[in-house]
C-alpha cells in the first residue's frame, strides 16, 4: 500500500523517465554528433540510504505536494508505516536470522519508489 501511495509522486520528479518507451519519446529523432549519452548507477543503493535521509525525503515530497495523497490518509500514517517497514527488515542466511539495520530491503515493494524519491530529493538539494 505504501508503494501505491508513493507512485504518484514519481510524476513530480522533473527528470524521471518511467521506462524505455518514455525515453525513446523524450530524445530527439536526431542526436547531434557532439552529444554524449550517459547513465549512472548507485552501488548498493537500497542498503545505503540512511533511514533519516529516506524519511526526510518522503516528508519533503508529501509536504511539497500535499494534494497527491488521498485526504483520508494522514502524512503521519505514511511516515510511521515507512518507519515500521525500515525497522523490521528480517532475513535468513543459511540457518541464521538477521535484522537489517541500514537501508531498506531489496525485497520490499516500496524499495524502488522509496529509493527513487530519496535520490530525487537529494538531487533537488544540490
Amino acid at each position: 500500500m505504501i508503494d501505491i501511495l508513493h507512485q504518484p509522486f514519481m510524476t513530480k520528479i522533473a527528470n524521471y523517465i518511467k521506462d524505455d518507451f518514455q525515453f525513446l519519446n523524450f530524445i530527439p529523432d536526431e542526436i547531434p554528433e557532439d552529444s554524449l549519452l550517459c547513465t549512472f548507477d548507485v552501488v548498493s543503493l537500497y542498503s545505503n540510504i540512511p533511514h533519516s535521509l529516506g524519511i526526510e525525503a518522503i516528508t519533503y515530497w508529501t509536504e511539497k505536494y500535499p494534494g497527491v495523497l488521498p485526504h483520508r490518509i494522514p502524512k503521519d500514517f505514511i511516515i510511521d508505516s515507512i518507519c515500521l517497514i525500515l525497522n523490521n527488515n528480517y532475513f535468513q542466511f543459511g540457518n541464521l536470522n538477521f535484522k537489517q539495520i541500514n537501508g531498506t530491503a531489496m525485497g520490499t515493494n516500496m524499495a524502488p519508489t522509496y529509493a527513487t524519491l530519496t535520490l530525487a530529493f537529494f538531487e533537488n538539494k544540490l
